[in-house]
């Protein structure tokens, strides 16, 4: 985490990609790209510290761009604690009630107020994570010859099945892997 002086009585971090700070979803320190979970929202942090002077409070929040709030607003996950020094980390937690829509998401974590010494607030943004509830689009698989694409009616080599696929997209998250299998009825 990299500390840039924006003014007398504030401090920007500069967190890059992919965050050293916020990581998206509930597996700790493990930053996760996508998700189909919509109702509920996790995130966890590491390295939250203010070690001159403490940390008055923070909260975090998620929002559809860089720092914004638009669909969690800040929320303290302990309120109450004052003038801590050492590293907080942290796993937040958002049920909603109505699913989220598919989109891209990020989560901000704001030093809420003023630390003991006076200086106000930053914030750090997470990368992003995309909601995807959509499955892959199909496409067509067909047994072959061996280097051919023309769909065969029968096949007289019981040693080699030769397949090919074709047309198989996600626009918005891609293709992660490809399982296929043998059956003696179609769809089996």
């Amino acid at each position: 985490m990299e500390r840039t002086a924006q003014s007398e009585y504030c401090r920007t971090v500069v967190d890059g990609v992919p965050s050293a700070t916020i990581f998206n979803g509930p597996v700790l320190f493990v930053d996760g790209q996508y998700t189909s979970i919509t109702n509920v929202f996790t995130a966890n942090w590491d390295g939250i510290s203010d070690p001159e002077s403490g940390l008055y409070s923070y909260g975090w929040c998620i929002g559809t761009s860089v720092g914004t709030c638009n669909v969690m607003p800040f929320t303290d996950p302990f309120p109450g604690f004052v003038n801590r020094h050492e590293l907080w980390t942290s796993t937040g937690v958002a049920p909603f009630q109505t699913a989220l829509p598919d989109g891209t998401y990020y989560v901000s974590i704001k030093l809420m107020a003023t630390n003991q010494a006076g200086l106000h607030s930053i914030t750090v943004t997470s990368t992003p994570i995309s909601v995807d509830r959509t499955p892959p689009m199909a496409g067509v698989v067909r047994d072959v010859a061996r280097s051919g694409t023309t769909d065969l009616a029968f096949q007289s080599d019981n040693s080699t099945l030769c397949v090919y696929g074709a047309g198989f997209s996600d626009p918005d998250t891609g293709i992660a892997s490809y399982q296929w299998g043998v059956g003696t009825t179609p769809g089996a």
